[in-house]
């Protein structure tokens, strides 16, 4: 029985998967415009990186970490190339939409499946770059067209991106009135991976769960930088929330009654983090 109803969850994401596609270029994504974009890189003429989190469905967890760049070889500045990098913690399909000199005429192109921890990148010079590992889109046309290149930014000094949560889609522009990208991101109807990643400034390790895997009685143990409002939550594997404490200590101890996998989340004002843990009677 519970093969068969894998197999059924997993059909039902794959009908998912291609609807997500349709709705992603649909109405309120296809025509919304964006008047004012936040900045999170510096205007200043200097090599730089910065990472930027966001919470896409408004549920106070950080779904995505942009990784943006600048990137000036040599000492010629006119070379500058600029990128984006968008690694997901959880498994979603991601559309590109571009408009050309109006913002109604937008032409929508769509992206294969990310899993966690994929990436997508702008610029070709970046490929062999060790330190991430990068994913070439494969961007389908309305016609039978296949774009096989990286999304392109555009060399400007910093990169404005624009996030709209009741709409659940990220938008990644030039600095231009007249040309920009929007990136939509539709998380999945069925994926088991969603919450055992961390997406915060700090280190995975400040998060600790013992015993895991445990029989039902866990302590959680955090070292996040600022201790005042602490929170927990825990998730079943459907993303039912089972457990919500405020105000915790930096150790807490939990007891779960049922066997299963389950996911903690602590969060503060400043970070949140996930941990995985298996509980077995």
């Amino acid at each position: 029985m519970k093969l068969l109803t894998f197999i059924a969850l997993f059909f039902l994401c794959l009908g998912t998967f291609a609807q997500d596609f349709i709705i992603a270029g649909d109405t309120n994504l296809m025509y919304h415009h964006v008047f004012s974009p936040a900045r999170i890189m510096s205007t200043s003429i200097s090599s730089r990186s910065d990472t930027f989190s966001i919470d896409i469905n408004n549920d106070g967890a950080k779904d995505l970490k942009f990784y943006v760049r600048n990137w000036y070889p040599g000492d010629a500045l006119g070379l500058v190339e600029s990128y984006v990098k968008i690694t997901p913690s959880i498994n979603c399909s991601i559309g590109l939409k571009r408009a050309d000199t109006t913002f109604f005429t937008p032409y929508v192109y769509v992206a294969n499946l990310l899993n966690q921890g994929d990436t997508i990148k702008s610029s070709s010079d970046f490929s062999t770059n060790s330190v991430y590992v990068y994913r070439r889109l494969q961007l389908v046309g309305w016609g039978s067209s296949v774009i096989t290149d990286w999304l392109e930014v555009v060399d400007k000094m910093y990169l404005p991106v624009k996030i709209e949560n009741n709409l659940g889609w990220i938008e990644v522009i030039p600095y231009s009135s007249q040309n920009y990208y929007r990136i939509t991101i539709n998380e999945l109807g069925f994926s088991e991976n969603m919450y055992n990643s961390v997406e915060s400034n700090n280190q995975p390790d400040n998060l600790k769960v013992f015993p895991n895997p445990s029989t039902g009685k866990i302590t959680i143990s955090t070292e996040l930088p600022f201790s005042e409002n602490l929170s927990l939550r825990i998730f079943n594997a459907n993303s039912q929330e089972i457990m919500k404490q405020s105000n915790i200590d930096r150790v807490t101890n939990v007891e779960i009654a049922e066997s299963g996998v389950y996911f903690i989340e602590v969060k503060n004002n400043s970070a949140t983090l996930r941990k995985k843990i298996v509980v077995i009677h």
